[in-house]
């Protein structure tokens, strides 16, 4: 079981000047994502050529879990896509780990299967959870 979700959008970054640096962070966030070996991410990293097996790029990438990220030719992370349909905890460290190199005003919407809806918001620091306020007239 669990609670099924879904992405609704958003606007997600992280400039390659930073992905060293978001990559100790998650690490130091969710240990036990340092014993994952550069093997066992090939399979799931596409359209990665460009980048070395060894690139730290390529494990921040994997360390994302549920979310496919998007990669210019020059590293930057320049989108985000959701490729799971549950949501777990170890997804929600993720977005805090790396969101002190997120650009301040991205953010992800993401639905889930009861209606809800809500944003992981980025200030260029932080990572937070908002929720709308729907008003029908």
């Amino acid at each position: 079981m669990g609670y099924n979700v879904y992405m609704n959008g958003g606007m997600f970054g992280i400039p390659a000047k930073h992905i060293d640096s978001a990559l100790n962070a998650v690490c130091k966030a969710i240990p036990t994502y340092e014993q994952d070996s550069i093997e066992s991410i090939k399979d799931e990293i596409e359209d990665f050529d460009f980048l070395p097996s060894t690139s730290k790029l390529r494990h921040l990438v994997h360390k994302g879990w549920g979310f496919k990220l998007r990669v210019d030719g020059v590293g930057d992370v320049v989108g985000v896509n959701w490729e799971w349909e549950k949501l777990q905890s170890s997804i929600v460290n993720w977005l805090h780990a790396v969101a002190p190199f997120v650009p301040a005003g991205c953010y992800v919407e993401m639905l889930g299967e009861d209606g809800e809806r809500w944003r992981y918001v980025f200030d260029g620091e932080k990572m937070t959870e908002k929720y709308p306020k729907i008003v029908w007239e």
